[in-house]
């Protein structure tokens, strides 16, 4: 298993660039010109949303067409908040970033909406080795605040129609899992008032099954998504890891990010967001 000072080195590089990315990206009233049908995702948490699979993985080749996966109607927001044709990696949080669900999540919600208008716009904002505390809008150097920036950013162009969230490892390892739920919580109302969307889609991806002591995670990610409207949680079964113990395969992170999205279609069905 990857070590908690690995997996905080790679915060404390991410946590750099995502504070040097913020100040050149402030909040502001979305502007009548957003496009309605550009639809904007945030991507929030840590590693496993970040994606750390292996990019030559052949397997995930095979059955994916990665590196030839191309979609015009797919963007990503880059490291210099410039909108740019969207492959893997997504996110640029640490050298070893690989593949994550975001892409997968993108194809497969687009593939169910069958509308050709829509174009997809994923801001990676995930950090690996990131603790839930780190990810509360009152913690120093809060991660929170750089995502909110590059998504105001994003949100002149389009609309913000939901959040991908991916954490809990780093808890695991760090023996902080009491509470967890609570900063979750918190997480998830200030983002909802931050944007003044009270009904703004939050998809939790569960632990991987294969992670010690996963259910420590899962079972507060059950009841946050029991008790709160718009909020989802994604299975994680019968997904494997890469052999770490604490990352998902290519496959898996594929998986997982097409359980992503058709829970947001889910939710988006309800047309109460």
């Amino acid at each position: 298993m990857i070590g908690i000072k690995q997996t905080l080195s790679a915060f404390a590089i991410a946590l750099q660039l995502g504070l040097l990315l913020s100040a050149n990206a402030q909040p502001s009233v979305k502007p009548a010109n957003a496009n309605p049908r550009f639809w904007i995702y945030l991507l929030a948490g840590q590693s496993n949303m970040s994606g750390r699979a292996d990019l030559s993985d052949t397997v995930h080749q095979r059955m994916t067409g990665y590196p030839e996966i191309r979609n015009s109607r797919i963007k990503m927001l880059d490291a210099n908040n410039n909108w740019v044709p969207a492959r893997h990696p997504i996110h640029f949080d640490y050298p070893n970033a690989g593949i994550g669900p975001g892409m997968a999540f993108a194809v497969r919600l687009l593939e169910s909406i069958g509308d050709t208008t829509i174009v997809i716009g994923l801001v990676p904002a995930a950090v690996g080795g990131s603790n839930s505390a780190q990810w509360l809008p009152s913690s120093t150097g809060s991660l929170y605040a750089t995502a909110v920036k590059r998504t105001f950013r994003a949100t002149s162009d389009g609309v913000l129609k939901g959040i991908l969230f991916h954490q809990g490892e780093a808890d695991i390892q760090q023996h902080t899992t009491t509470g967890w739920s609570d900063r979750i919580n918190t997480i998830i109302s200030e983002l909802r008032g931050t944007f003044n969307r009270p009904g703004l889609p939050f998809i939790i991806g569960e632990i991987g099954y294969f992670v010690p002591g996963h259910e420590q995670i899962n079972s507060q990610i059950a009841g946050i998504a029991s008790s709160r409207v718009n909020v989802s949680r994604v299975s994680a079964d019968g997904l494997e890891d890469k052999g770490d113990h604490l990352h998902f395969n290519g496959i898996s992170s594929s998986l997982l990010g097409k359980r992503y999205a058709d829970a947001m279609k889910r939710i988006q069905n309800n047309n109460v967001n």
